[in-house]
């Protein structure tokens, strides 16, 4: 351990639970984003099932 290093924290661990973070974060907005069409009655049933696959 050099000194100024903070025991138990890399700045690598850190990157890498940003990077996690970032990519659950785009998931979910993706998802939130999609859900209304998927929902919708106005598309029809085939669309939806060639755009989720």
């Amino acid at each position: 351990m050099g000194i100024g290093d903070l025991p138990g924290l890399a700045i690598q661990d850190i990157m890498n639970q940003a990077l996690i973070f970032l990519i659950v974060s785009m998931r979910m907005g993706a998802f939130l984003i999609s859900a209304p069409f998927f929902g919708s009655r106005m598309i029809p049933l085939q669309v939806r099932i060639v755009f989720s696959a």
